[in-house]
């Protein structure tokens, strides 16, 4: 009978991707001091059913109101709960369903702990913890501003166990005491955060279904589905496994159950990985945590990505169809086309994006420079029709305009500077994703911002005006240009220390064996020359 009993869990993205740190911590009065005002706006007095979602207006007409939070804070707040629950929004009729806006909000009250959650122990793959935490920007490690550096599985668990009451008067409406009843509605409210099911890796069709009071019951006692919560309620190692679990594999990724759609790249360090489902498995969600001067490209569409605890890492993604999340980061170079994306305590990096909400600066970040998505890719265009993208051309600037609450009043240059920068358009240029390195630029479409697709025509004026040099030139003298370009570009690979990541690339995308450094820069110098980089 026990191993027949359901097996309830977290889901942990909402943490991952919608609790957002908050300039001043909201406290749980507040949070139901607004909820009511907004019931009374969504709710018929009469009959007590719910009338509609709550609205954008609504929600910042409360806010202002109530001065719950800045407008900046809850305007980032609405956009990351837009991607936590449910399916894409329609354009301009954006709304969250108050049922779920409550139990977002309640999560709001979630405090990480101000110290790792994970001991100083070696892993599978020899990174100690206290190795990698040293890694995050010291701002972010002492003092005020100190966070959680990796997901807390424990304090999650805890914090949802211990509020379970609040939740469940969140999912009902009735907030001016405790829950004494919930109905099979109420309780799929929370099915965006909770999931049940008969093994770890599958989940029931919803959450209703799994949850045993309510077979034959339409209405069932608060208390007891507290206390079954209390007494069911586990963390999934395998859809969201622990960092120490993680052990080297013949497979270059540690990768968890297929099924449970989720893949983690952890603890590599002067690595280049290249994630492409055709190989790895299909995944959903991503996760590259504590890892150092590593470059990964994502060609497959994924769900959701979660970076954190990264230092000097690069992060390539044609296309990421709900959010990206990077905490705790430093010294990151981001090329990433998605939906939205949030930066939380993230600095001395680069993000070029196109994305459809503005980007989140949210927590301590400081010397971003942001610019346009340079991905060069030839088959982008159809990945995201593949994909069902909304994203619109239009929208290649919206990068410009982040949303950043600590610069809420603001009206200083200089202390917007400090946080981030808009890429001066000389200092743009492309970056190749590996399948088109060999391509041709004149076939190659990519949307910019006015001032920097013309920055980006003079340079393939200027490229092409090489090309058509070499092409005059004699044969013999043309390839000896080629060889001097080459020679200097091997110099060059081999003093920076990149050599290693051409070799990995090249190993990545042929299945090549390993080559001796200069070979391996001339054969990519002379492709890069060919194809006009």
């Amino acid at each position: 009978f026990q191993s027949l009993s359901p097996m309830l869990w977290i889901r942990a993205d909402v943490f991952e991707h919608s609790v957002v740190s908050l300039q001043q911590p909201i406290q749980e009065a507040q949070v139901v001091k607004v909820l009511e005002s907004l019931k009374r706006r969504v709710v018929n007095p009469q009959s007590g059913a719910t009338t509609g979602s709550v609205s954008k207006q609504h929600w910042f007409g409360e806010i202002a109101r109530s001065q719950l939070i800045a407008r900046d804070e809850a305007l980032v707040l609405w956009n990351s709960f837009l991607r936590t629950v449910g399916p894409r929004a329609e354009r301009g009729a954006e709304s969250v369903e108050l049922r779920q806006l409550a139990i977002l909000l309640v999560c709001q009250l979630f405090r990480p702990s101000s110290t790792p959650a994970r001991p100083a122990e070696a892993t599978g793959y020899g990174v100690e913890m206290s190795a990698w935490a040293r890694q995050v920007p010291r701002s972010m490690q002492k003092g005020e501003n100190e966070r959680e550096i990796a997901r807390d599985d424990s304090a999650i668990l805890d914090f949802v166990k211990e509020n379970i009451p609040l939740l469940l008067r969140a999912c009902t409406l009735q907030l001016d005491n405790e829950a004494t009843q919930v109905s099979i509605d109420e309780w799929e409210a929370c099915g965006f955060m909770l999931e049940a099911g008969p093994t770890l890796a599958a989940a029931s069709p919803s959450l209703s279904s799994a949850t045993p009071m309510f077979e034959g019951q339409t209405v069932v006692s608060a208390s007891d589905l507290q206390a079954w919560v209390r007494d069911t309620l586990i963390w999934n190692v395998t859809l969201y496994p622990p960092l120490t679990a993680f052990r080297p594999l013949a497979h270059p990724l540690a990768c968890s159950d297929p099924a449970a759609r989720c893949c983690v790249v952890f603890g590599r360090t002067n690595q280049t990985v290249l994630l492409d489902q055709k190989v790895h498995g299909p995944f959903k969600r991503l996760y590259i945590e504590a890892c150092t001067n590593t470059t990964v490209y994502i060609s497959s569409r994924v769900q959701a990505v979660h970076v954190s605890a990264c230092k000097g890492v690069t992060v390539v993604a044609l296309y990421v169809g709900n959010c990206v999340t990077v905490a705790n980061c430093s010294v990151m170079s981001l090329h990433i086309c998605t939906e939205y994306i949030r930066m939380e305590n993230v600095e001395e990096s680069y993000a070029h994006l196109w994305t459809r909400f503005p980007p989140a600066l949210t927590g301590v970040c400081k010397g971003l420079t942001l610019g346009p998505f340079n991905v060069v890719n030839a088959q982008i265009a159809e990945a995201l029709q593949a994909a069902g993208a909304t994203l619109e051309q239009r929208e290649c600037t919206t990068w410009g305009f982040p949303i950043c609450p600590a610069l809420a009043g603001e009206q200083s240059t200089e202390a917007r500077d400090k946080v981030f920068k808009v890429l001066k358009p000389e200092a743009f240029h492309l970056l190749f994703f590996p399948d088109s390195i060999a391509g041709d630029l004149q076939r190659v479409s990519i949307f910019l911002p006015e001032v920097y697709a013309a920055v980006y025509a003079e340079k393939v004026g200027a490229i092409q005006e090489i090309q058509q040099m070499l092409h005059n030139l004699p044969p013999d003298a043309s390839r000896q240009v080629i060889a001097a370009m080459d020679r200097r570009f091997q110099r060059w690979l081999v003093q920076s220390g990149r050599h290693h990541f051409v070799e990995q690339l090249a190993e990545a995308v042929g299945g090549t064996e390993v080559m001796e450094p200069p070979p391996a820069a001339a054969e990519q110098s002379h492709s890069m020359v060919q194809s006009g980089y």
